[in-house]
């Protein structure tokens, strides 16, 4: 796989950096999340630095960004099921 991230940021799209997670939806505090993207040469690949294990891939940018919003959904619900603490994001967005 290339190395080559795909960092951008802007409102609640994942694909430029930052995720907001479902824990608003599930009476949490909002949390934003890194999300790292990068380009192979058939596909694309994303993983979250602040979930170990959390990582995901697509055939296309489009279709891997709703599978890192399941996986960081599913991520945090088994997280919470299991009774894990769910850990503050590390990440600072970048004026």
């Amino acid at each position: 796989m290339k190395n080559r991230d795909h960092r951008e940021r802007s409102g609640d799209d994942p694909s430029i950096g930052t995720l907001k997670s479902i824990l608003g939806k599930a009476g949490y505090k909002t949390m934003k999340f890194a999300v790292v993207f990068e380009k192979a040469d058939s596909n694309w690949a994303a993983y979250v630095p602040d979930l170990p294990g959390c990582i995901t891939t697509g055939p296309t940018l489009q279709e891997m960004k709703r599978n890192i919003r399941e996986a960081v959904s599913l991520h945090l619900e088994a997280m919470r099921e299991v009774g894990e603490p769910i850990p503050q994001p590390t990440a600072e967005p970048v004026a």
